[in-house]
């Protein structure tokens, strides 16, 4: 069959130089853990969230944000030289109120057995809502099934589900350190034992986000993905520094996991002439713009892991926003410019809107902390969404919505 010239479009997990990583995705409780592409991944589960229009542009943008919201090193690679890229890549109605519908497999009298599970994001505690209204509540999950009890009328095998409430996982950040010696361990015991949102594993084969891999003359930790993080002297471990730097990457675990499996509307965050790379002391502008009207809050987790509420803020106060409306930081109301600052590196800004305000402090001047304010950031969100009704530890979906943007600062 001809096709066409540019009708064909590559999607690549790396760049040439790069190395397409396979991680342990976490089970919850006693679920099954699973290996999986972190591309494929996170592909998958952006193209069941993809709204009928989203073209492959837009899903390729997303997967890339969701893997550095991960800590992924890797940079995925869309071919440039097509027509296709804007165009959308869905051609059915197989959508339905801009998501996915997943299967409904089995029903066996209250019990629904759903052909989609962790690989797409879903968690045991979530709600699913069926065609033709009925609810189920998801007890049991592993990587490609979801199971669980009927909450409120009739299940039918063969129609579809989607979520409308989603209970957040824990989000430790888990920290191997059994490929160290005694003196490197303890001493990171002793300073990260009492760290909130920090657990150790000294099980080299239990999960864990960052490594401690020693050499003979540092620490270093290792991401998912074995790129080099952090290097410390082995006499840094535990100090100040060691036990600074891990606040700030549990602190971007946390708001980096603060997705929204069911979003109802659309939510755009860029820099401006969209930029996503400045040169220290260059000018730092973003625009927000969103589908549905709210409040909406901007959060940098900056180069170096600090956490930073951009808006609102002392200076301006007032985010409600319209529907439509674009909104541009720094505002002219703040009368003050905004500079890229050192280190060089790789951040992100996290946008949400919220129908209610978020109830976080506001300080003298911006708002700023590790993993303390994320925790309390993360718990602001799911207080403004408020919980379904059918399970207090699931947020409602319906009610708010996220998006992100990475950026990077070189010298």
């Amino acid at each position: 069959m001809d096709l066409g010239v540019g009708s064909t479009v590559e999607l690549a997990a790396t760049q040439p130089h790069q190395v397409a990583v396979e991680v342990l995705f976490p089970g919850e409780g006693e679920g099954d853990s699973f290996y999986g592409g972190a591309f494929t991944t996170f592909l998958v589960q952006r193209l069941w969230q993809a709204s009928p229009a989203a073209t492959y542009q837009e899903v390729f943008e997303d997967v890339h944000n969701a893997l550095k919201r991960h800590q992924f090193e890797q940079d995925p690679h869309l071919s440039e030289e097509t027509d296709r890229r804007e165009a959308p890549l869905f051609q059915t109605g197989a959508l339905s109120d801009g998501l996915a519908l997943l299967p409904i497999v089995s029903v066996d009298g209250d019990r629904v057995e759903v052909g989609a599970g962790r690989a797409v994001g879903i968690t045991s505690g979530s709600v699913l809502e069926l065609e033709g209204g009925a609810r189920i509540l998801a007890d049991d999950v592993s990587r490609d099934r979801t199971r669980g009890s009927v909450l409120s009328g009739q299940a039918q095998e063969g129609t579809g589900a989607r979520v409308v409430g989603y209970r957040f996982p824990s989000s430790e950040l888990a920290v191997n350190v059994a490929g160290v010696g005694t003196r490197v361990r303890d001493a990171a015991q002793a300073a990260l034992g009492d760290v909130p949102g920090v657990s150790l594993v000294e099980d080299e084969g239990g999960f864990s986000h960052l490594f401690l891999r020693r050499t003979a003359d540092d620490v270093r930790i290792v991401g998912l993905d074995g790129a080099i993080r952090h290097t410390f002297d082995i006499d840094e471990v535990g100090g100040e520094e060691f036990v600074h730097t891990l606040r700030k990457e549990a602190a971007a675990r946390r708001l980096g996991e603060m997705d929204n499996l069911g979003q109802e509307f659309g939510l755009e965050v860029s820099m401006a002439d969209d930029r996503t790379t400045l040169g220290l002391g260059e000018l730092v502008t973003f625009r927000a713009r969103s589908e549905r009207e709210g409040y909406l809050t901007l959060v940098d987790l900056g180069t170096d892991g600090t956490v930073t509420v951009l808006f609102p803020n002392p200076y301006d106060r007032n985010n409600r926003v319209e529907a439509g409306e674009e909104i541009v930081f720094p505002s002219p109301s703040m009368d003050s410019d905004i500079v890229a600052l050192p280190p060089s590196g790789r951040g992100m800004v996290r946008a949400f809107l919220t129908s209610e305000p978020l109830d976080i402090p506001l300080e003298d001047d911006f708002t700023q902390g590790d993993v303390l304010l994320a925790d309390q950031l993360a718990e602001a969100v799911k207080s403004a969404a408020g919980p379904v009704e059918e399970s207090s530890e699931a947020v409602r979906l319906d009610t708010w919505g996220t998006t992100s943007i990475t950026y990077e600062i070189v010298e």
